[in-house]
């Protein structure tokens, strides 16, 4: 298979676990939202007194809390196994640009390390996986506490706390919901820098130099990547997409600021910023040297 294809398979891939990612959550919220309605929010209600002894009824939502990360868990496991094939990609990739990978294959496994996960997609206990999945559901967790907390004293009706509790956990058509929103804010990122991580590494080892900056166009892209002006920068951006450039380039991108960038990173690994759909596609010099003459 040429190396294109599996470049743009592996994107692919990406978009349409990101797509089953998003409805796995939708579906988890739901769960949440029918597991809260029903077992708890009616035993609070009965119980509501309009002064500091309501605290105690935080402590009921611990079991909620367990169960929740239960649901949580497969979720978590599909995401790690995904987090694996995307390395996969990057391996066929560069032994079908004409490298020998075997080696690099065996070096991998500092990257799996890296990540928080086993090469058999296993969760890491303390690795970087796992405390970014604890965050999230930390922050779900706070989200539901903070919204009874606020609720104390309010003497809410049973109707109006349901209702609230529905907006916290599952959102609105024009809002998400709060698992959702810590998803996508921690999580969704992980799919594309992954991919982006192994590329760089494996580019690294065989010594590549440039890229193509690759992906499509959508309506949330930024002029960073696709041209045009941005507020942030001040200025305008020449469009980057399906254009050549050296690792130096990239390197010298990091001092400049656009509107959503991802300060905690590097362009070579969060590209335009947040939730960017673009990545580096690593070429030999060979073909640089051909794609730089005729852009």
């Amino acid at each position: 298979m040429p190396p294109k294809q599996i470049f743009d398979d592996r994107s692919q891939f990406i978009d349409d676990e990101l797509v089953k990612l998003e409805k796995a959550i939708s579906s988890l919220q739901k769960e949440i939202l029918e597991v809260l309605v029903i077992d708890y929010a009616p035993g609070f209600i009965e119980g509501l007194i309009l002064n500091e002894e309501s605290l105690k009824h935080l402590y009921e939502l611990t079991p909620i809390f367990e169960e929740l990360a239960q649901l949580n868990n497969t979720l978590e496991t599909k995401i790690a196994t995904n987090l694996l094939k995307l390395t996969e990609y990057s391996k066929d990739y560069f032994k079908e640009l004409g490298f020998k990978v075997t080696g690099i294959k065996k070096e991998i496994n500092v990257l799996y390390e890296v990540i928080g996960i086993t090469e058999k997609g296993v969760i890491i206990p303390s690795g970087y996986l796992s405390k970014l999945f604890n965050t999230v559901n930390v922050e779900f967790q706070q989200s539901i506490s903070n919204y009874v907390l606020n609720s104390i004293g309010g003497n809410m009706p049973y109707q109006d706390f349901v209702k609230g509790f529905r907006e916290v956990i599952k959102g609105s058509p024009e809002v998400d919901g709060k698992l959702m929103k810590y998803y996508k804010q921690y999580s969704f990122d992980l799919y594309s820098k992954v991919a982006a991580l192994t590329d760089n590494y494996y580019a690294d080892q065989l010594g590549l130099s440039y890229f193509v900056y690759d992906g499509t166009q959508i309506d949330t892209s930024r002029p960073f990547c696709v041209g045009g002006h941005d507020s942030v920068f001040g200025g305008t951006f020449e469009p980057k997409i399906h254009k050549t450039f050296s690792k130096e380039e990239a390197e010298s991108w990091n001092a400049l600021d656009w509107k959503g960038k991802d300060n905690a990173s590097t362009v070579m690994i969060a590209r335009g910023g947040f939730n960017c759909r673009h990545l580096f596609r690593w070429i030999t010099d060979d073909e640089a040297e051909i794609k730089k003459q005729n852009q």
